[in-house]
């Protein structure tokens, strides 16, 4: 608009410049130079005209000057639009693509934190100084650190001994290497060790300088686990081949030939390794079977197949039936299947057996004097045998819950047997077995009888229940015999009440008499042993030398009497005194035995074998003498030997703690092992061995006291082991 302004106002300028200039000078010349009036007016008109044309000749020029100026303007203007119009539609395709791009780079960025926070990788970025940045889930999962907790810290799971391969990891990705799966052992927040396969990677700027590392983690402890546990299969796979007692083989399936052979193939089937490796699978079996084993072999798929029962041949040219097993595998870069041979020749004629006896089954059953009841999962009654009919006057095949038209009653309680208190819905139910339950029952032909009830469940393979078994025994009779006993047995204790009380008395006027002949024995015992003594001191010079030795022999013998009557006495007793049950120290008991013993003879060479902490559970006193019984049998026993060995100690035999005295002494003839614990028996003459006999008697009616049992083990020259039990807690 301005410089349209500025045209006008120059072409009015010029105009009125040009038009001045003619009217002042053209005049004034046209004046002077003519003096005619008519002519000085022609000369005005033509001048008017010139001034017309020339003033119309220079608008004329001058306006289409500007006119071309402004109509190049115009284009120049229509041209410059449209390239601005062309890159306004530019910028707004740019803008539409920026903003496009700005939302898939929206969407991009948050699909990679949504992948970054779900990753099942632990994912962690580190700044140029190892500083946490990004920490996701999965981390936080692996090493129990939160990301706000450990955002901006140090980088923690480093282990002393991996910091310095951790900052050779760290320099190696900052020069822009790639680190994949390097299997590592990292920290956890709690301080335990976890292996990790671990990947570096270089994080870098909008400039494209690296800013950090990115590292992403997986726990492979369980990988290494399944790696040590697939070696050791592995092992246990070649173990299983090599040492399993079945018959194994891997046979080529394109070839049929055999590849390996475990020694149980070789030792079953007859045939050596080398033959082995040089047949076919063809060759262990009959000729009418080749065929079908070369169908069979065609249908074969990868994975474990259980192939049947086939006939095979061994090398002597017998039959024996056979269920296989088979997997296919790689052998040695081959196609092969690996097949286990279970020999079922005997396995089959005992299913056959089986159904014999089955067969034989069924027959008893129908034949027992004992009624049996079959009941199914559902308490559904399916069989009876016919003894089970007799018993209940019929049978009715009803489910659990009409058990109640089976009425019975609780022997003793008389109370009503409800449906659901049946042995049989508790077996069911439960799976309760139930032994010889009294029961009162009314039968269906309206009798009442006594019969012993028993219910057991019955479970198939998986132990489920699958129903259970009833067995009915009329009793009836017996208890009506019983019902007698009992009448005859209340009369019989009251028998046996006065019995023992007349033993009582017996045992107390025999305890009376045992102390009175011990008496009157020893005062005569007393006197001859002293009167021999004083013959033996004050006439011994005036006495030849056999009567001297008859003296001797008295005294010894009045001195074994004596004893005797002290062993009697202490036998006596055992057997008599009240038992006073308690913890006791064996162990404590030999020693303080074996140091008396040693004290006694202190020259002799004796090893002692005592086990420590050895108790039991009977009376103090009865089992002290017990053990100096059987201690000192065992050092009298050991005394010619030049170094003795005497063991006490204890062992588990019979599932039943046993405590035991061993020695290395003369030992016994086992022949005449049940004369041992019988009174006044010797198994070694008195010259050699003293004693009286009782010692061992004593032993055995102590045992037998505390409800154990003894025994011996010896050979002659090889000495002997005293075993015994005791009714309590040992040990």
């Amino acid at each position: 608009m301005d410089e349209g302004r500025k045209i006008s106002a120059k072409i009015a300028a010029i105009y009125a410049l040009v038009g001045g200039g003619w009217i002042l000078f053209s005049d004034e010349l046209a004046a002077h130079i003519l003096r005619d009036q008519s002519t000085l007016i022609m000369v005005s008109i033509y001048k008017g005209w010139v001034f017309v044309a020339a003033t119309a000749t220079m608008l004329y020029l001058l306006i289409k000057h500007h006119a071309t100026l402004l109509i190049d303007s115009e284009a120049e203007l229509q041209k410059r639009h449209e390239e601005l119009a062309e890159t306004e539609e530019e910028l707004r395709q740019q803008i539409d693509e920026y903003h496009k791009s700005q939302a898939e780079l929206f969407e991009t960025n948050q699909t990679l934190m949504t992948l970054f926070q779900a990753s099942p990788l632990a994912i962690i970025a580190l700044d140029l100084h190892g500083r946490v940045t990004q920490w996701n889930r999965a981390a936080e999962c692996l090493f129990g650190w939160e990301a706000d907790e450990i955002t901006g810290q140090p980088y923690p799971l480093l282990p002393a001994e991996d910091e310095e391969s951790f900052r050779r990891f760290f320099t190696h990705t900052l020069h822009g290497e790639v680190l994949n799966n390097i299997e590592v052992r990292r920290q956890k927040k709690d301080g335990t060790l976890v292996d990790v396969s671990m990947s570096t990677a270089p994080l870098c700027a909008a400039g494209g300088e690296i800013g950090g590392i990115m590292v992403m983690m997986t726990d492979i402890t369980e990988r290494r686990r399944g790696e040590e546990a697939l070696r050791e299969s592995e092992e246990r796979y070649r173990l299983l081949f090599e040492n399993n007692p079945h018959p194994m083989w891997v046979f080529d399936l394109k070839t049929l030939a055999f590849l390996a052979v475990n020694d149980a193939a070789v030792e079953h089937y007859g045939y050596s390794r080398d033959e082995f490796l040089a047949m076919t699978i063809r060759d262990i079996r009959p000729q009418e079977d080749v065929q079908a084993l070369c169908d069979d072999v065609a249908k074969v798929t990868d994975g474990f197949r259980a192939a049947g029962i086939w006939r095979h041949r061994k090398k002597d040219g017998s039959i024996m039936n056979v269920e296989i097993s088979s997997h296919t595998t790689l052998f040695a870069g081959r196609r092969a299947e690996v097949v286990l041979a279970n020999d079922v020749t005997e396995r089959l004629a005992a299913e056959e057996a089986l159904r014999e006896n089955e067969a034989l089954l069924r027959t008893v059953l129908e034949t027992l004097p004992v009624g049996v009841w079959l009941v199914n999962d559902k308490g559904e009654i399916v069989q009876g045998n016919p003894a089970g009919k007799e018993i209940w006057g019929g049978a009715k095949y009803v489910c659990m819950n009409r058990f109640g038209e089976y009425k019975g009653w609780w022997a003793g309680s008389g109370r009503l047997i409800e449906p659901e208190e049946w042995g049989a819905a508790r077996a069911i139910r439960t799976g309760e077995s139930s032994l010889n339950e009294v029961v009162e029952i009314e039968c269906f032909d309206g009798t009442r009888k006594t019969i012993l009830h028993s219910s057991v469940p019955l479970r198939n393979h998986d132990r489920r229940i699958s129903g259970a078994i009833v067995v009915n025994q009329d009793i009836t009779e017996r208890k009506e015999a019983e019902e007698e006993i009992r009448k005859l047995n209340a009369e019989l204790e009251k028998r046996v009440r006065e019995r023992t009380a007349q033993l009582e008395s017996a045992n107390r006027e025999l305890e009376s008499f045992s102390y009175s002949v011990s008496h009157d024995l020893r005062a005569p015992l007393r006197h001859i042993d002293g009167f021999s003594r004083m013959l033996m001191e004050d006439y011994g010079e005036k006495i030849d030398g056999e009567g001297r030795d008859f003296l001797f022999r008295l005294r010894h013998a009045s001195q074994r009497m004596s004893q005797l009557i002290d062993d009697l006495l202490k036998l006596s007793k055992v057997t008599r005194s009240e038992l006073n049950r308690q913890q006791v120290n064996l162990s404590r008991m030999a020693q303080v035995t074996m140091l008396e013993l040693r004290q006694s003879q202190p020259e002799r060479r004796v090893t002692v074998k005592i086990a420590e902490d050895v108790s039991a559970n009977g009376d103090a006193r009865l089992l002290r003498v017990l053990m100096e019984n059987l201690l000192a049998n065992a050092w009298k026993y050991t005394g010619k030997q030049e170094e003795s060995v005497i063991e006490f100690g204890v062992a588990e035999i019979a599932g039943k703690t046993t405590y035991f005295i061993r020695d290395n002494g003369v030992g016994f003839d086992m022949a005449y092992a049940d004369k041992l614990f019988a009174a006044f028996q010797r198994l070694h003459r008195a010259d050699e061995f003293e004693g009286t006999g009782v010692g061992l008697a004593t032993v055995q009616r102590i045992i037998n006291r505390h409800g154990g049992r003894i025994w011996a083990e010896s050979a002659v020259g090889a000495g002997a082991t005293f075993y015994f039990t005791l009714n309590g807690v040992g040990l």
